[in-house]
Formats: structure tokens, C-alpha cells, sequence
């Protein structure tokens, strides 16, 4: 009897597993009552069995290649209801492969799972939460995906060396879009939809294709780098309900000549703006620092309006707007950091009575200044402050080396 019972015990401690078990075209393994597709010789419009030996099928492929590396002869693929699980590798080198269709019982696509195949577009169901690395991965005939609204992850490279791919729908009722989703996608445009609460870090980086961009809002969050490098991206629409800009949220984005920034915005992240082809720019009023090269680099702005919040100009925030000829400093500014409008090509410059200090190489290189006013709180000068500010006139050179 005791015998018995620890027969019973050690049974019940481990699944039930067999593998081999062949049915038609079908090979499949069978662990807890439940089928997983190995391999099959299945050809042309081939449909998935949602049974084998009675069996239902939950998962197709398990780390093999079902229908084997480098196959020619599928052409399709109807996955049945039922179906949580597309494993790592599983349709990988279908290369005649052109179109998949997954039921709303799936779950998860796995690392590489349609890597190299055929497709030219793919609708991710709604059920799907994740999908893994290098999931669509060259797939070079992908032109058009859509994005399900239970899609949590998706994997690195998921979409990476998808030649043709130019659009990509989110769904409505997508919550998030995360870290790296579609960086160095050549999408032109992309329509983020009023669920979205959140857009992780480089999210869109390196979109080089990608024009305009519309940030919801319903967005309160969206992560450094999010649209890093996006060299045609040339209008931003930024909903009310971001607060924050990160850092280096557009760096590099060439193109940008127009952003709307709301009101809501208190903080603007180091680098935010650097190399951005902005010409005109409205800062919030609620922003009490302009950053670390928050605009360096901007060598076509021309405007920029500072509210009277600002107190801190920070370090390079402004280095090489050489189009920059005039800028209103308001009183409330209490500190302007090292570099901060070094190599501009500002004509004039009014110091407010505020600043006490003005650092190193602040002015540097400003080969057009010709006049500048220095208020009366203004005790320190850094020797360098004004190097070769070659127009500055005597008068004023002996008025700060007075201070230096």
C-alpha cells in the first residue's frame, strides 16, 4: 500500500510528457494532456489542427523549425482558436510564406518566431501580450503591421531589417508603447491612439523616415531619447498632459522646424532640443531652468521667448545658435552657466540686474556682439567671458575687466 501511495506522489509530482507522437503530416509532444506541434510536411495553404489524438493543440513549435530551414513550399498559414503559443523559431525560413492568421487565444510570439519569412503583413491580435526578440526579423517583404491593445513587450530587433515596412497601426486601447518599440523603423508616420498613458525610452530613435509626430493627451510620460535622431521629423504636437521633457527627447532631429509645447511642461531635460533645426521657440511658463545644452546646436533658431519662471540658464544651453541674433533675458534669471551662448550670433545682450556672475566662456566666440548692457548685480566676471567678442567696443571691454 505504501508503495502505492508513493507511486501516486512521484506521478503526480511531474508532468505528463510524451514526445513523437505523429498524426498525418503532424509531428507533436503531449504534456499534460495538452499537444505541442513539432514538425510537419505540411505544404501550400497549410491549416494548424486545433486537435491531435485527441488532444488540443496550445502550442505550434518548440524551439524547431516546423516546417524546416529554408522552406519554399508554404504559403500560408490559419492558425486555430484555441492556439496560446507561437514558440522561438517555429515558422522561421518560411521564405514563400506571405500571409499568417492568428486567433484571439494567442497569448505570446516567440524570439525569431516568423524570422525571414515571406510576409508582406501581420495583424497582431488583441490577446497578445508579448512578442519576443527578432520576432518578424527580415522579414524584407513587410510593409504593413498592426499592433494589438494587449501587447505589453516586444523584444528587441522584433521588426529590425524589415526593409519595406512603412506602417505600423497601434490599436486602439494599446496602453503603453515600450522601450525601443520601433527604433530604426523607416515608418513615415505613425497615429499614437488616446490610450496610450506612456512611451518608453527611445521608443521611436532613429526613425528616419518618420515626419510628424502627435503625442496624445492622454500621454503623461514619454521616456529620454524617445524620438532621438528622427532626421525628418518636422512638426511635434505634445499633448497637455506631459509635464516633462527628457532628456534628449528630440537631439538631432534636423528636420524640426515646428513643436508645440504646452503649457503643462515645467521640465526640460538636458540635450532635449540639441541639433534640432528649430527656427522659433516658445518656452512654458512653469519652466524654472533651461538645461545642459537644451538648444545647443539649433544653428537655425532665430527666436526664442523665456518666461519670466526661468531663474537658470544652465551650461551650453544655447552654444552655436549661430542664427540667434537677439534674446531676451528676463529678470527673474539669477545664474547663466559656463558656455551658455557661446559661438551665437547675438548683435546685443542685456545682462538683468539678478545675475551676479557670469562664468567661464559664456560669450565666447559671439563674433557679431557689439553691445551689451551688464547689470547692477552682476560682482563677477570670468576672465574669458567675452573672448573674442572681437566687436565688443573699448568702452565696454574696460567695464568688465573692471569686474573680472
Amino acid at each position: 500500500m505504501r508503495r502505492l501511495v508513493l507511486s501516486v506522489l512521484l506521478l503526480s509530482a511531474f508532468p505528463l510528457v510524451s514526445v513523437g507522437e505523429v498524426e498525418g503530416q503532424w509531428t507533436y509532444s503531449v504534456e499534460n494532456g495538452e499537444a505541442t506541434i513539432t514538425s510537419s510536411a505540411a505544404f501550400g495553404a497549410v491549416a494548424i489542427p486545433s486537435e491531435l489524438g485527441g488532444r488540443p493543440v496550445r502550442r505550434v513549435g518548440d524551439r524547431t523549425i516546423i516546417f524546416g530551414p529554408g522552406n519554399t513550399s508554404v504559403s500560408s498559414i490559419t492558425i486555430p482558436n484555441g492556439v496560446t503559443t507561437i514558440g522561438d523559431f517555429a515558422f522561421k525560413d518560411c521564405f514563400s510564406l506571405t500571409s499568417v492568421s492568428m486567433p484571439n487565444s494567442m497569448t505570446s510570439i516567440g524570439a525569431n518566431a516568423f524570422s525571414f519569412c515571406g510576409l508582406t503583413n501581420i495583424t497582431i491580435p488583441n490577446s497578445v501580450t508579448s512578442i519576443g526578440n527578432k520576432a518578424f526579423y527580415s522579414c524584407t517583404n513587410l510593409a504593413s503591421v498592426t499592433i494589438g491593445s494587449g501587447v505589453m513587450s516586444i523584444g528587441s530587433d522584433a521588426l529590425g531589417g524589415c526593409a519595406r515596412l512603412r506602417r505600423i497601426v497601434l490599436a486602439d486601447g494599446l496602453n503603453a508603447i515600450g522601450t525601443s518599440w520601433f527604433s530604426f523603423q523607416l515608418i513615415t508616420n505613425i497615429a499614437i491612439p488616446d490610450s496610450v498613458t506612456s512611451i518608453g525610452a527611445n521608443a521611436f530613435s532613429f526613425c528616419y523616415g518618420l515626419t510628424n509626430i502627435t503625442i496624445p493627451n492622454s500621454v503623461k510620460s514619454f521616456g529620454e531619447k524617445a524620438f532621438y535622431d528622427c532626421t525628418k521629423l518636422a512638426s511635434v504636437t505634445i499633448g497637455s498632459g506631459v509635464t516633462s521633457i527628457p532628456d534628449s527627447a528630440f537631439t538631432s532631429c534636423s528636420s524640426l522646424t515646428t513643436i508645440n509645447i504646452p503649457d503643462t511642461v515645467t521640465s526640460i531635460g538636458n540635450h532635449a532640443f540639441a541639433g534640432c533645426g528649430l527656427t522659433n521657440i516658445t518656452i512654458p511658463n512653469g519652466v524654472t531652468s533651461i538645461p545642459y545644452v537644451g538648444f545647443g546646436g539649433c544653428g537655425r533658431l532665430t527666436t526664442i521667448n523665456i518666461p519670466n519662471s526661468v531663474t537658470n540658464i544652465g551650461a551650453l544651453a544655447f552654444t552655436s545658435c549661430s542664427s540667434l541674433t537677439t534674446i531676451n533675458i528676463p529678470d527673474s534669471v539669477t545664474s547663466i552657466g559656463n558656455y551658455a551662448f557661446s559661438r551665437c550670433g547675438l548683435t546685443n545682450i542685456t545682462i538683468p540686474s539678478g545675475v551676479t556672475s557670469i562664468g567661464e566662456k559664456t560669450f565666447y566666440s559671439c563674433t557679431n556682439l557689439a553691445n551689451i548692457s551688464i547689470g547692477s548685480g552682476v560682482t563677477s566676471i570670468a576672465k574669458n567671458a567675452f573672448s573674442k567678442c572681437d566687436k565688443l567696443p573699448k568702452a565696454t571691454l574696460e567695464q568688465i575687466l573692471a569686474k573680472q
